[in-house]
Order: structure tokens, then sequence, then C-alpha cells
């Protein structure tokens, strides 16, 4: 009943008309910023609705979010809830603000009119609607401007969906409507989301190829959790995607979130080229800018030469003798934590994934059968913090020191340039009255999928020796 339920929820889509005409760089850009190809329903909204939804935030949220996005010079400990709303009714630039300080999005370098870089613009019936794009989780901020390709580590999904919900029909029904909505929460803490489980759902309602279906395809049970997102400047050096590798890197690998029940088999087909040239455009982003604090230099030399050592064997080289072996650890030896191996995608969904049209009908290299996670290419490693593949561990000093790693922890949301990765405040257990935006500031490492166990190599160097080895992970 629950899936029922969900999937009907899912399909009160929107509909479709021409974009906005503009001129990019790249055609793979151009196709990002124009084409709306994850129409989901839940993160799809007019723009409308979009400047409406702090109405439904509650007073203390709304305080925290004026206090820190606008320069406003009021008395903010003596306004009621309708003050703050008022207040806002009458600063359409105080609404951008605090919208995009609330959900992680950014203003687009290009022209996007209104709407952050996290959508593309498109018109319904002369309405101005916006669905989200690739830059909801691909487009981070570093020195305060938007960057492509770097993990968008404060993007918060569900904050963003369930106030959508909460204007349409209320708070009271919003809730139960997304208690039987599958894959909610899409991220239980900012930074993170479930692409798995949303493209595992998806693939239910869809035959071979990507038709919808009547016929529920046979996915495995499906489970909800978080998981961090890879940075894309790496694609260029290697063969395979995703955490675990089940991808090779091929246009089609990147398509899984174009089967929003909006889109038909039909259109998802005709999009083929589009992502030629999207993967394309990926392949030719840049590393981020060098690590804008301080480096000692001296102990960055003897960091590379116990890297070089210790770590390259499954990270590789850097620099002139520029070298990734694409290794995939076994889980047994790693020992991180074991949910995107074991749980969501399933077997049965990657097997019903690749005999569709995407995996080109068994043609092409989807593994079914996994059994350990791809060591990564650590290029701009200092700027796609928090780590490890669910975003369990806040810094890269905690990645080396494995006995130092929080279990619960409240995310700054900025740059640690000492540690290196995000500030952080660890805790014995999250505060209960706290509204669900706030609650996501917290990362606790004991709920499912989110442990913050294993990588534990180097144990056997010193202190000295891995403080060293961090201080080399800043010049990559």
């Amino acid at each position: 009943m629950k899936i029922i339920v969900g999937l009907t929820i899912l399909f009160l889509a929107f509909g479709f008309s021409t974009g906005y005409a503009a001129s990019y760089a790249h055609p793979g850009l151009r196709d990002i910023v124009e084409t709306p190809f994850q129409r989901f329903p839940l993160l799809t909204l007019s723009k409308a609705e979009y400047l409406k939804l702090f109405t439904t935030w509650d007073k203390e949220d709304l305080k925290d979010l004026i206090d820190q996005s606008i320069s406003h010079g009021l008395n903010l400990k003596v306004m009621s809830r309708r003050d703050l709303i008022d207040y806002l009714s009458k600063s359409p630039e105080g609404i951008k603000k605090v919208n995009l300080a609330r959900y992680g999005f950014m203003e687009a370098s290009y022209d996007n009119g209104d709407a952050p870089m996290q959508f593309v613009r498109r018109t319904k019936k002369g309405k101005e609607i916006w669905s989200p794009n690739c830059f909801l989780c691909h487009a981070g901020n570093i020195n305060g401007k938007p960057f492509i390709g770097q993990p968008n580590s404060e993007v918060d999904i569900s904050s963003f969906v369930e106030d959508t919900m909460k204007l349409r029909v209320g708070k009271i029904a919003a809730a139960a409507s997304l208690k039987v909505t599958p894959c909610y929460p899409f991220g239980r803490v900012k930074g993170a989301n479930n692409a798995a489980c949303i493209v595992a759902y998806n693939m239910m309602i869809r035959n071979k190829h990507l038709d919808r279906s009547l016929i529920i395809n046979n996915v495995g049970r499906i489970y909800n959790f978080d998981e961090d997102v890879p940075p894309w400047w790496n694609i260029k050096r290697k063969k395979r995607m995703y955490w675990d590798g089940n991808s090779p890197i091929h246009k089609k690998s990147l398509m899984g979130l174009t089967l929003a029940p909006e889109n038909s088999g039909d259109l998802i087909r005709s999009w083929d080229g589009k992502f030629v040239n999207i993967l394309s455009y990926i392949r030719s982003l840049p590393a981020p800018p060098k690590y804008p604090g301080t480096v000692n230099a001296s102990l960055s030399i003897k960091g590379e030469k116990l890297f070089i050592k210790t770590c390259a064997k499954c990270h590789g080289k850097y620099g002139a003798s520029q070298r990734y072996p694409e290794k995939v650890i076994d889980h047994e030896k790693v020992g991180t934590d074991s949910a995107r191996l074991k749980l969501t995608p399933s077997n049965k969904f990657l097997k019903v994934f690749k005999n569709s049209w995407i995996g080109d009908y068994g043609k092409l290299d989807l593994w079914v059968e996994r059994k350990g996670f791809i060591a990564p290419a650590l290029n701009g490693v200092w700027a796609t913090g928090p780590y490890f593949h669910n975003g369990s561990v806040p810094t890269l000093y905690g990645v080396l020191f494995p006995e130092e790693r929080p279990d619960i922890w409240k995310n700054h949301g900025v740059y640690d340039l000492v540690k290196i990765g995000k500030k952080f405040d660890e805790v014995k257990k999250i505060p209960k009255k706290l509204s669900n935006w706030k609650k996501r500031f917290y990362v606790n490492t004991a709920v499912l999928g989110k442990g913050n166990s294993g990588h534990d190599m180097g144990k056997e160097l010193s202190k000295d020796q891995r403080l060293a080895i961090l201080e080399y992970l800043k010049t990559l």
C-alpha cells in the first residue's frame, strides 16, 4: 500500500514546454541548463511557489536565516512569526538570500532569471516552472563562488521538498503524504542524497525500453540511506563511475535520474545525444583552485614520500608523474560502511538496469556483483569534504586518525583549513527540540548507511607521519 500511494504522489507531475534560449561555452553545459531531465514532481515548482516557501518556516528558523543572510537592523527577539513573514514579504532580495541559505542553492553565473543555478526554467500556461538539474548536487561553493563539479555539501533537498509540500497542502497533510513517499527523506543530512533509491524506485515502473509499465519490475528490496557526491573533475581520469564502480564512464551511465515519472520512454531515448554532450562537458572540467590556506613546504615534501610509500598503491601518484590505478578495494579490507554494497542498489536492480535500454540491453559493462569500493582519485581532495562514500567523516584529519572520528557531529557549513574538510562540533546527542532543517546539520554515524568505521590504513604510522601526509594532501 505504501508503494502504491507513494508512486501515485510521484506521478502528479507538471507539463513541459520550451525553455529559454541562451549561449553557452559548451553544448553539454547548455543541455544541463536548458533541458528539464529531472521532472520529479516533489522537486518541481513554480517561481511563485518558490518565492513563498519562507511562509512555511517556523519562527526560530526565520530568525536565524534572516540574521545570517540579511543586513537588517531588526530586533529579531521581539518579532513574532507574522512580523518576520511580513518583513520578508516586502523584500524580494531578502527572500532570495534566505532561500539560498536554507536550501544550499547558489546564484547562477549565467543568465537564469531569478532561479538558482540548481534549476532549469520552463513555461506552462504562462507560468514559470522550475525543475532541478545536475547542479543540485554537482555544483559547490569555493571562495564564495559556485564551482561546477564540486559536490554540493550544503544542499538540503529534504527541507526543500518538505517546505514545498507544506505550501501546497498544509503542514499536517504534507507530513502524512511524505510518510508514504518512496525514498523520503531525500538525504537525512545537508549535502547528502539518495539517488540510488530514487533510480531504483522509478525503474520499478519501466519496461526494458524505459516506457512506463503497469508490470512492476522486481528490483529487490529498496533501502533509503545517505550517500555523498563524488567530484566531477576526476571523471577524466577514470574508466568507471560511482563509489563501487558499478557503471563504466558512458553517456548512459549518467541517465538514471531521467527516469522521472513524467518523462516518457521516447523522450528519454531522444536525449541520448544530449548526454554525449554532457559527458564531454564533465570531462572538460578543471580541478578546483589551489588550497587557499598555508602549506608547510618541507612537511609536505616529507608527506609526499610517505604517501607514495603507503597510499599511492590504491590512490595513485600526482604531480609530473600522475598515475591513477582505479583499484577496487575489497570491502573486507577497507571496512567502510557496507550499505551501498549490500542493500541498495541491489543485485536484482542492477540486473534489471543492465538489461534495459540504459544498459544497452546487457551489452554495457554494468557490474551486477560488487565486492568493494574504488579508491578515489584525490585531485582537489581538500575541497570535497566531508569524506568517505557516505560523508560520515568531516575532515581528512579524521580519515587519517580513525581513533578521533566523531560519532555524532554538527556541521558548521564552512571549511576547516587546518584539519581539511568541514568545521564541526562533536556532540553526545542531537537536541530534540529542533526543526527538521536544523536537525540536518547533525550527522549521526549510528544510522543506517552512515557508519564511519574502516579505512584505517596507515595506522602503523606515527602521528607526525600522518600529519605530514595531511600537509601533502593540501597540495593535490
